[in-house]
């Protein structure tokens, strides 16, 4: 399994700059999952516009008191002591 690591302000060599905003298509070109942690609700309709894109699936780990906001519905999951929202756009 390969993990790209993206943030728009890196903190360590690891992670690529990239701005969900405006992505380069080329980081994500063979993604099968996007996953984002804790992600500020205005940036959900960019994960999902980008998930779409690339025809990749989406988790959305919203913090507890945090909605989602996509226009697609995305299904409530519930796996062991985790809690996230999950779609498939394959």
């Amino acid at each position: 399994m390969n993990i790209i690591m993206t943030d728009i302000k890196p903190y360590h060599d690891e992670i690529i700059l990239d701005d969900i905003k405006q992505p380069n298509l080329k980081i994500y070109k063979d993604a099968k999952l996007i996953y984002s942690i804790r992600p500020p609700e205005e940036l959900h309709p960019y994960l999902e516009k980008l998930s779409r894109r690339v025809s990749a699936d989406l988790i959305i780990k919203t913090l507890s008191t945090d909605s989602i906001n996509t226009l697609e519905k995305m299904n409530l999951i519930n796996y062991k002591k985790a809690v996230f929202y999950k779609t498939s756009f394959k």
